[in-house]
């Protein structure tokens, strides 16, 4: 619940004015068994037998105005308990009446209490149940004249429930009401200032309870206070806020003690300053009142007067400068009190230098306030301090401050210039005297200050040395040209010659051996500041001794009538310290056997760089006609579907060669002999160590006769290309010896000289004709090689590429399968959009087939209706050949 508590004093002064004097809170005091339970709520009895418990307020009211009291009552849980709550007004500042029926306010006289009754005492004329009255003087008993106003009966009121009540004194009609639970229930009427208080209307209020055999716990909470308080005295403003000329004019009359919070003990007090007061007033009784009084004091609205003087102030050696309030103030005043004085401006530096405005603001104990300005004049008197270089020599003319050094300044604020004054001019680097030099250094404010520097010159007539230039070099062309060093000159007076670079060179830059063997001159030169110099000269010698590093592709075997070309067999490969494309070149040499056969092709590779510096390395290329061997002594002749091997001789003079001997051939043929003979009487069979039985071999394995050698050569040619022996002997162009007319017809072919072969090999009597026919044989075997008709491509040969050689030959033809039964791809990739054609071309040289290429990238050949053999591929690009491939079909 919110406490309303207020108090209205009455001031009386001078002019005889009722000032109120509003106290913000009421001072209590307590007695007996009463406890404080805070927030103005106090426990005046326990539930304890023979209690009696009171709470006193310690501001007076005064009856001469209007009170009201409101306050929330608790009588207890215990219907029948005891014995009730009074309230109660009296001259004294506390008290404490008798417990049990009297409530705790019996014998309290004068007084007037409001009593609250919960218990029935018969001796006091009590009615049967919870009542109320209003008694004077100390007294219970509910008969006039003690009973002032009652019997008011009341419902129980011991029910644990709060009970509001108000108390409200009417001062004009000096009436005292009574409300309970928001009801009125009493009222008494009646001077009670003179006819119980002796007409003194000052007096103290409070709560009192008691308890006797029958027990409660009663208590009050006081909610608001309305009252008044005549205070006689009398206040006096202080003239000033800070003037100590206020007073406080008490009156109390006899009988009062003082205490004031400024320790003095006077009725009144005099030469006080504005502020807040409190008076502890004691009666004779021992109760003391307390008041609180405000001094204050007369408003100054006049602002003070600011006065001004003008100011001059030096900057220190750090450019700074100060002033205070003291300075510039010229004896401000005030009508009351000046409280402080303050600058807008108290600190200045070099950029201040002139008359700058600082203002001087005052301020009175009001906080009026005045300003006035000053003129500060802000100077710098202090010199800079300047410092010239030590005593230096130096040679020739040059005395710039870059060579003999310049004097260094400082100053509080600024150096404006640094200059300096020789005593003498138009010197010459071969001058010799003792030059003064006099250095002047001035600030911004015009402060000068000098020293002296002395320069000792001394003539300059030698020239510079270079410590470090380099000396002549030959490097390789693969080397590089060093730079020059960071070079290191000497100079008996410069400090820092100049440096100059000629360089010339004989390298021309065209590609030529000038690009890689050349010179380069160089000549270093070195001047000092007076002329002299000195030239360094330097010759570099670039040569190329060095051969290009070459690398030969690996050994590489070939079929007969096989690409040997360095795009089949491979390419070497070749390097240079300087030229970036060495020329390469190759030449082939037969080393031994015959390329119709087997041989060995040696490749001698030459690399040279363009100073002519050469490197070579050989290649082995193997050529052999071993596969086709294998093919033709692999054929099924007669078609039952197994191999049949090569038969030379007749029936009983016969040599048979099978697919395990085609190894042997290259070995046995040419034959070493020269002389034709009929084969030994015996059906021999080769056997895969080459023999031939009785047929006789040379010490190296080669056949001694020559027409079974011849014999052979032509049987595996027809066995490859059957249509051949189709061919007439008159058109093969061999010459015939007439006694071999009578073994031939007109129309005899390369098959009837075979079969007349084999019979001459299998005559057992040697016939004479036997060495024409072997020049017939070895005509017609000349006429048409094994690997192609009309030519011989198992061939040495010499050619020169570029290092890029690989990616600058012409792509070789590729087809597969190879050896092929029925199908046959051309790969034409290399030559897409060209109009080209592809020929199959039989081992006699006709022209079996011509198809166009027509951008395509694979082309396709049928080979069903071609016999097993040797067939040639030919790339043509109108009537000139571009590229040729050699494939067996089975």
């Amino acid at each position: 619940m919110k406490k309303l508590l207020t108090s209205i004093g009455i001031i009386t002064a001078v002019c005889a004015l009722l000032l109120p004097v509003y106290l913000p809170a009421q001072t209590y005091v307590i007695n007996g068994s009463a406890v404080d339970q805070g927030n103005d709520c106090f426990l005046l009895t326990p539930a304890l037998t023979t209690q009696a418990g009171s709470v006193w307020s310690q501001n007076k009211i005064d009856l001469s105005f209007d009170f009201e009291i409101q306050a929330t009552l608790n009588l207890g849980a215990n219907d029948g308990g005891a014995d009730g709550i009074a309230f109660v007004l009296q001259p004294l500042c506390t008290g404490l009446g008798s417990s049990g029926g009297g409530l705790g306010y019996q014998g309290i006289n004068p007084s007037v209490a409001v009593e609250y009754d919960t218990w029935i005492n018969s001796e006091n004329n009590d009615p049967f149940q919870d009542h109320m009255s209003i008694q004077q003087n100390g007294s219970t008993v509910h008969l006039a004249p003690s009973m002032l106003a009652g019997l008011a009966l009341l419902p129980n009121i011991e029910n644990n429930a709060d009970h509001t009540t108000v108390i409200q004194w009417n001062a004009a009609l000096q009436s005292l009401s009574v409300l309970f639970d928001g009801n009125p229930v009493l009222l008494y009427s009646g001077d009670i200032v003179a006819d119980i208080f002796g007409g003194n209307p000052q007096v103290f209020w409070g709560f009192t309870a008691a308890t006797g055999a029958a027990v409660n716990n009663q208590s009050v909470c006081i909610n608001s206070v309305t009252s008044t308080e005549s205070i006689p005295y009398v206040v006096t403003d202080a003239s000033c806020p800070n003037a100590s000329d206020g007073a406080i004019d008490f009156s109390a009359g006899p009988g009062f003690t003082f205490l004031w919070n400024t320790g003095a003990t006077t009725e009144d007090l005099n030469g006080v300053p504005a502020g807040t007061y409190t008076l502890s007033v004691i009666d004779a009784g021992g109760c003391a009142s307390d008041y609180t009084i405000e001094v204050g004091f007369v408003p100054d609205v006049t602002p003070p007067e600011a006065r001004c003087r003008d100011f001059a102030v030096l900057l220190d050696d750090t450019g700074a400068a100060t002033i205070t309030t003291a300075d510039v103030d010229d004896g401000s005043i005030d009508d009351c009190i000046v409280v402080s004085l303050g600058l807008d401006v108290t600190a200045f530096d070099c950029a201040d230098i002139g008359t700058q405005t600082a203002t001087l603001t005052v301020t009175d104990g009001s906080g009026n306030t005045a300003s006035c300005a000053s003129s500060v004049e802000v100077k710098d008197e202090l010199a800079p301090a300047i410092s010239c270089p030590e005593l230096i020599t130096v040679c020739g003319a040059d005395i710039h401050p870059d060579q003999t050094g310049s004097a260094t300044a400082a100053d509080n604020c600024s150096i404006a210039t640094i200059e300096y004054f020789d005593n003498a001019s138009n010197l010459t680097c071969a001058d010799e005297l003792t030059l003064v030099r006099t250095w002047q250094a001035t600030d911004q404010s015009g402060n000068i200050a000098s020293c002296f520097q002395l320069i000792n010159l001394v003539k300059d007539i030698e020239g510079p040395e270079c410590l470090n230039c380099p000396g002549d070099l030959v490097l390789a062309c693969d080397e590089s040209i060093p730079d020059l060093p960071i070079l290191e000159v000497a100079d008996n007076c410069d400090p820092n010659p100049e440096l100059a670079l000629i360089s010339t060179t004989t390298q021309t830059g065209d590609g030529s051996c000038t690009d890689y063997s050349y010179t380069i001159a160089r000549a270093v030169i070195v001047t000092d500041r007076c002329g002299n110099s000195r030239s360094y000269p330097q010759l570099i010698t670039v040569k190329d001794e060095t051969a290009p590093v070459l690398n030969c592709p690996a050994p590489a075997n070939i079929t007969c009538g096989g690409d040997i070309s360095p795009a089949a067999t491979g390419t070497a490969t070749v390097t240079d310290n300087c030229t970036a494309s060495p020329a390469l070149s190759f030449v082939d040499a037969v080393t031994g056997g015959d390329c119709n056969f087997a041989c060995d092709i040696v490749r001698t590779w030459t690399a040279g760089d363009a100073c002519g510096n050469t490197s070579t390395c050989e290649q082995v290329i193997t050529s052999s006609t071993l596969d086709l061997f294998e093919t033709a002594l692999s054929m099924d002749v007669n078609g039952d579907g197994v191999a049949d091997g090569l038969v030379m001789g007749g029936w009983q003079h016969s040599l048979t060669l099978g697919a395990d001997v085609a190894q042997c051939i290259p070995h046995w043929i040419p034959a070493s002999g020269a002389v034709p003979t009929s084969l030994v009487r015996a059906r021999v069979t080769a056997t895969p160590d080459c023999g031939i039985g009785p047929n006789p071999l040379d010490p190296e394995g080669h056949m001694v006769n020559p027409l079974l050698s011849e014999g052979i050569l032509l049987s595996i040619k027809l066995r490859l290309d059957p249509a051949y022996g189709n061919t007439l002997l008159s058109e093969v162009g061999c010459n015939i010896h007439p006694v071999l007319y009578q073994y031939m017809n007109p129309f005899y072919t390369v098959t009837d000289l075979m079969t007349l072969t084999n019979l001459g090999l299998g005559n057992i009597i040697g016939p004479p004709h036997l060495p024409h026919l072997l020049n017939l044989l070895s005509c017609v075997n000349g006429s048409y090689q094994l690997c192609e008709p009309g030519q011989n491509v198992v061939l040495p040969f010499a050619g020169s590429l570029p290092t890029q050689a690989e990616g600058m030959l012409s792509p070789k033809l590729e087809v597969y399968p190879n050896p092929a039964s029925t199908t046959l791809f051309v790969d034409l990739s290399p030559w897409q959009n060209q109009s080209l054609s592809v020929q199959l071309i039989d081992a006699r040289g006709g022209v079996l087939q011509t198809l166009p290429a027509n951008d395509q990238s694979l082309l396709e050949l049928d080979l069903h209706d071609y016999p097993a053999g040797l067939y040639l591929i030919r790339l043509n690009d109108g009537g000139k050949m571009v590229e040729t491939a050699r494939v067996v079909k089975r």
